[in-house]
């Protein structure tokens, strides 16, 4: 096949070699073209054309026109650009412009033969019926054309003014676009060449010719006698054959050399579908591929991105961990708070008048906390009946009162007074300053005796401080979580219910609303004592990752929650070194007071002593 191809390029340069050279022809419609008799009408652009003819090359075919700096050349006596050749091949077919395209345009070797300046004929006239269509229908045309005119616009040499006419416009639609009658409007003189030719130039130079009425544009052929072949190789062979060959420029060789080009373009176009099929195959895998690929990413985005049931119910767990945190420390401080008021015995606290903080821990015990069981049962005469049991001895019960339960129901932002708070101060004020400090009133404070004994006090209160601040911290951890929709109370009851808690003990230890103790010690310990969190994770990849991602954050506030207990503990052991400090200190102190009041001697002038004191 390809020796086949050679072969015929071969001969198919010889037939050009001896092929009749073609002499210009003039053009003329086919007969029964659509311009031609039977057509639909004619068009007769003859002034029109030979006025823009004259204007851009006088009339030749072979002349070159200048080079445009995108368009490519432009070639024939009516200088088409490339772009224009190549739109009025597909809008134009009955032109029969494909027989003249060429890739190579901007050299325009085919197009300046002879057997394509009827096609250039053709085009024209079919470019100027479009251009004429567009300038009818053009608002901005039909205002020039309405009393319109053209003002001194130079081109070759020239300045031209005139009235605005429909030839005018097909010019200056020939050299500029079909954009020129706003161009026109803007400027006066709308668009220029390369060479300074303006649209406004074209309009006058080529204005008040006549132009056709409703047409359309006809097919041209050249004269009888000087036309290229247009029968097929059938016809052909069959005149040979019946001794008819018509004097077309038509030869033997030509008819071999006609037929092995036939032959070579059926082989190329039959090789070319076939590879076209390879390529469809490797069109088809390829989207395949691509398919496949693209569901991988699907099945694996909708694996990865739904979310375990594990991984909900430590989000639902933690939603609330931040405000409930937020009211333990604010419980903090009002706690250290008030039991620094009643040490100093400030505004209405119960140490604020002689008496009262021992009366009011007396009363709350014969009204809420005794047992008449103690003391061998004889507290009958001082309590007369016991509390409830959930009060009884509370006051003095750590374990009871602080210890056992993750939730203490205490609020100190309403006015409603709860068991639970009644007792936990009971406790903090037995505790902490069983005996309160002596009251003194204002006139002894002013006596320079009084000095000493009260900075004695602030420092022991300072002391106790310390020791009040873990207990405080400790009792605000646990401290109930506000009430909302945020809640998490329910979630976790009913996570305690699945590992067989009863609703009694989840009440005593978790209340209604979980403290930040219960919340941390359900994140951190129990919700990993159910066997379910275990199967869970067996579980897509991505979720593991996540739950691993949410038990390092779970990790990192337990961690942080234990270096602050580590700080209250280093706190704790340094006032235990101080107070251990301050017995050596006192005991150096008597020694250097001793000392200051027995004199060693006399010394004299080289530090020797001298004489002895006593």
């Amino acid at each position: 096949m390809k020796y086949l191809a050679l072969i015929s390029i071969f001969i198919l340069s010889l037939g050009f070699i001896n092929a009749p050279v073609y002499a210009q022809a003039e053009c003329t419609p086919i007969e029964g073209g659509p311009g031609g008799p039977g057509g639909g009408g004619s068009c007769d652009w003859s002034e029109a054309k030979a006025h823009i003819t004259a204007t851009e090359s006088g009339g030749d075919y072979t002349r070159l026109g200048p080079r445009h700096s995108t368009m490519g050349y432009a070639c024939g006596k009516y200088q088409f650009m490339e772009t224009t050749i190549d739109g009025y091949i597909r809008s134009a077919p009955h032109c029969n412009g494909s027989a003249c395209d060429d890739p190579t345009f901007s050299q325009c070797p085919k197009w300046r033969s002879e057997p394509c300046f009827c096609v250039q004929e053709c085009f024209m006239d079919a470019m100027l019926a479009d251009n004429l269509e567009r300038i009818r229908n053009d608002p901005a045309c039909q205002q020039l054309l309405n009393g319109g005119s053209i003002n001194g616009c130079s081109g070759q040499g020239q300045t031209l003014s005139c009235s605005v006419t429909e030839s005018g416009l097909l010019a200056a639609f020939h050299l500029g676009g079909t954009d020129e009658c706003r161009k026109i409007l803007a400027n006066g003189c709308g668009d220029s060449d390369s060479t300074g030719t303006s649209t406004g130039y074209y309009t006058c130079k080529h204005g008040g010719l006549p132009v056709p009425g409703d047409c359309s544009p006809a097919e041209y052929g050249v004269t009888p006698g000087e036309r290229p072949p247009t029968a097929t190789w059938e016809q052909y062979q069959f005149m040979i054959e019946s001794g008819d060959i018509p004097n077309i420029g038509f030869s033997i060789l030509g008819s071999w050399v006609h037929s092995l080009a036939q032959m070579t373009e059926q082989l190329t176009t039959t090789m070319v579908q076939q590879v076209q099929v390879i390529g469809t195959f490797f069109d088809a895998k390829h989207q395949l591929e691509t398919q496949r690929i693209l569901r991988l990413k699907h099945a694996e985005a909708h694996k990865d991105y739904q979310p375990s049931e594990q991984m909900c119910e430590i989000g639902t767990f933690v939603r609330n961990l931040a405000n409930t945190e937020e009211r333990a420390v604010l419980t903090h401080t009002a706690m250290v708070r008030s039991m620094l008021d009643r040490a100093l015995g400030t505004g209405d606290s119960q140490t604020s008048y002689i008496g009262m903080d021992e009366d009011t821990r007396l009363k709350a015990y014969i009204d809420k906390f005794c047992d008449i069981k103690d003391n061998a049962q004889q507290n009958t005469l001082l309590c007369r009946t016991s509390g409830t049991a959930e009060q009884q001895n509370a006051d003095i019960n750590f374990t009871q009162t602080i210890d056992a339960p993750l939730t203490i129901k205490l609020n100190l932002l309403d006015t409603t007074t709860e068991p639970g708070e009644e007792s936990l101060f009971a406790f903090l004020d037995y505790i902490f300053m069983q005996d309160s400090f002596p009251w003194i009133s204002a006139g002894k404070t002013k006596l320079i005796k009084f000095k000493k004994p009260y900075q004695a006090m602030r420092s022991l209160v300072a002391m106790r401080s310390v020791a009040q601040d873990s207990f405080a911290y400790i009792i605000s951890e646990k401290t109930q979580s506000p009430d909302g929709s945020e809640n998490v109370g329910p979630y976790m009851k009913s996570l305690l219910k699945e590992m067989g808690i009863s609703e009694d003990e989840m009440e005593e230890r978790l209340g209604d609303n979980p403290s930040y103790y219960a919340q941390m010690e359900m994140l951190t310990k129990i919700i990993y004592q159910n066997p379910e969190f275990i199967s869970n994770l067996y579980d897509k990849p991505a979720n593991v990752k996540r739950i691993r991602a949410a038990m390092t954050a779970i990790k990192l506030m337990q961690d942080r929650d234990i270096h602050k207990a580590l700080m209250r503990r280093e706190m704790l052991m340094s006032m235990l070194l101080e107070l251990n400090l301050r017995k050596e200190q006192k005991s150096l102190s008597q020694s250097v007071d001793f000392v200051n009041s027995n004199p060693a001697g006399i010394v004299d002038s080289n530090g020797q002593i001298i004489q002895m004191g006593p």
